[in-house]
């Protein structure tokens, strides 16, 4: 009897999951789903500040851009920050591996650890400007750090 309703069940689970009818449109897959917001993403958005475009240049300052999306506004702006938070760090770890003048005591030449090329840029850098779009159902933020440099 278990025997029989054993096959009973199997015959029954593979005959509803045998395909009839060919689908017209299958489920999207999580790949093509994020293919397609990017792809829309990529697309030149209308009102992308002027600023995002051109980095500008002050003696004396740092500058870095972020942009991010997502469907929440303050998600989008807080990835964006890291973003230009990140670029930012690089480009005082840059400066301070720049070959200078040698020590006078003749040894090699110091450089900031990432730790604290990170700390400086958290503690002394500041928002700009900021603008956030929303298309569709996203949300496009972009972000101008700005740091003054000794």
């Amino acid at each position: 009897m278990k025997i029989l309703l054993s096959v009973l069940t199997l015959l029954f689970v593979l005959n509803s999951c045998k395909n009839k009818q060919p689908r017209q449109q299958q489920a999207p897959t999580a790949d093509s789903t994020k293919a397609q917001k990017n792809s829309a993403l990529s697309d030149p958005i209308e009102g992308t500040p002027a600023w995002f475009e051109q980095l500008p240049q002050k003696k004396g300052y740092l500058y870095a851009l972020g942009q991010a999306h997502s469907l929440r506004p303050n998600l989008a702006r807080d990835k964006a920050v890291l973003q230009a938070r990140v670029r930012l760090a690089r480009k005082v770890r840059e400066l301070d591996e720049r070959p200078n003048r040698p020590p006078a005591d003749g040894g090699a030449k110091e450089t900031v650890p990432h730790e604290e090329a990170r700390q400086t840029v958290l503690e002394k850098s500041m928002i700009k400007r900021q603008k956030q779009i929303k298309k569709g159902k996203q949300w496009q933020v972009f972000v101008l750090l700005e740091m003054k440099v000794k």
